[in-house]
């Protein structure tokens, strides 16, 4: 070696040694050598440990969902619909929803709850998404000698009214009428449901003005009246459903609602206190339909489903406190309706879904409170469609559901019918149902959400059979 390799030797000597001494002080003092020019070493340990198996949440749905034996009406022995009496609790409202408005599988299964919460939990009062005024009427009928099902067809909508899924309930209603406890029709939809011809609504106007006529209301011979009356009666002929609602009509309509509203207000001191209350709401439910008429035919549908929404709120509301006080009830609606809050609902893509509308189940609940228990409906394979296809509406096959989804979970139990209570306690064992998971809840739509926070409880069929009319 020569002499000058020796002198580089020599005076690098004291730099190696300096960073030999760095660098075992620094794993006697856990330093993270940062401060060392060129060294980079792992910060963290490897990580030699077993992987953990995939989680998966099959083995406590299994466990966790009840199994339900049947969905027919007839079947009155109700220990496998135990757990529901035990997830209700003491809610004094339950709301049953449906994926669509054609699925006769669903259809089934609610007249079955019904019967089930009417003879077994106390509920008296079945209300539907129909209109206020058609199942007054009807519930009158009723008592009276007429026909429930032909009560039914006169003021319940169509969709459920002709479905022979629902024949046996209607039935049912009708043979209990003049009992002790009695399974009472009401409605909280603003619209006129019943057909535009030989519906309920035929009488609405003769109705109302009988009742001024009795309390001797002067608004009879207000000049107002008889184009308020004539605009107030293609309302409720569902006259509209085909015809414009014209400029002239909806100042006609408005010139008069006004008053109307007024006088019903006074008559509240002197009519007979059921019928006054009945009618102050009923002219609310009017005014409302009128707007949401006004606003489908403006293009505006949006706005119209949310003026809807909030009327039904408030005649559910009346019902409970004004109608039927302390008494228990059952809704028959939507899945979409009886949300309690849409803002949780999201695409798979992660697009909001819904967000920003309040629904009729959200609004409710701010006056009655947490006392009502939402039920949704979710399906694993099957048909649904119209009750004549085919129609607009073919009738359409369900895919098989995605593995990891919810539909995809309660296919997997095996099970034919299955309930499972969503409104739980966090434990580390149900953890994973709080999560953002896909279910096909609202008319089938692959839509992620929290579900805990939209429904109280799933109702599970493995397969749907579409609605049926009846002969």
């Amino acid at each position: 070696m020569s002499a000058e390799p020796r002198r580089n030797v020599r005076r690098r000597a004291p730099v190696l040694l300096a960073v030999s001494a760095a660098i075992a002080g620094a794993a006697l003092t856990a330093c993270d050598f940062s401060d060392i020019p060129g060294l980079r070493l792992p910060t963290t340990p490897l990580d030699t440990t077993s992987p953990a198996p995939p989680f998966s949440p099959q083995p406590w749905l299994n466990a966790n969902a009840a199994t339900v034996r049947s969905v027919d009406f007839a079947d009155a022995d109700f220990s496998d619909l135990e757990p529901l009496r035990e997830a209700i609790g003491e809610a004094r409202f339950v709301l049953l929803g449906e994926q669509s408005r054609y699925d006769g599988t669903t259809f089934q299964a609610k007249t079955r709850l019904v019967r089930f919460l009417h003879e077994e939990m106390g509920f008296d009062v079945l209300v539907f998404e129909s209109g206020v005024f058609d199942l007054r009427s009807a519930w009158e009928r009723i008592r009276t000698g007429m026909n429930s099902t032909a009560a039914a067809r006169a003021s319940i909508d169509a969709v459920w009214s002709t479905s022979a899924e629902l024949a046996p309930l209607f039935s049912y209603i009708g043979t209990r009428a003049t009992t002790a406890r009695p399974l009472v029709l009401a409605g909280m939809d603003p619209a006129f449901t019943g057909p535009g011809v030989g519906g309920a609504g035929e009488h609405f106007v003769r109705d109302l003005e009988a009742y001024l006529s009795a309390a001797n209301s002067p608004l009879l011979a207000d000049a107002s009246w008889p184009s308020f009356r004539a605009v107030a009666d293609r309302l409720a002929r569902r006259v509209y459903d085909s015809t414009a609602f014209t400029a002239s009509d909806r100042s006609a309509f408005n010139a008069g609602i006004v008053p109307l509203n007024a006088e019903l207000n006074r008559l509240i001191n002197v009519a007979p206190p059921g019928e006054a209350s009945f009618w102050v709401t009923m002219a609310l439910s009017l005014n409302a339909h009128a707007r949401s008429v006004a606003l489908r035919a403006d293009g505006q549908p949006e706005l119209a489903s949310g003026v809807r929404d909030s009327s039904m709120a408030n005649t559910l509301v009346w019902l409970a406190q004004s109608a039927y006080p302390g008494r228990k009830m059952v809704v028959w609606s939507t899945a979409t309706r009886i949300m309690r809050t849409p803002n949780e609902l999201y695409g798979v893509r992660g697009e909001a879904e819904g967000h920003g509308r309040a629904i009729f189940g959200q609004i409710a609940r701010v006056t009655l409170g947490d006392v009502m228990y939402s039920l949704g409906f979710l399906a694993g394979s099957g048909t649904y469609g119209p009750l004549d296809p085919p129609t607009t509406l073919p009738l359409r096959p369900l895919v098989a559901p995605l593995p990891e989804s919810w539909d995809g979970l309660f296919v997997a139990t095996g099970k034919p019918y299955a309930f499972l209570h969503l409104r739980r306690t966090p434990s580390v064992e149900n953890g994973w149902i709080f999560g953002r998971r896909v279910a096909r809840a609202l008319g089938y739509q692959q839509l992620a959400a929290n579900w805990t926070a939209i429904y109280d409880g799933f109702f599970f069929t493995a397969t749907m059979q579409p609605a049926t009319r009846v002969p």
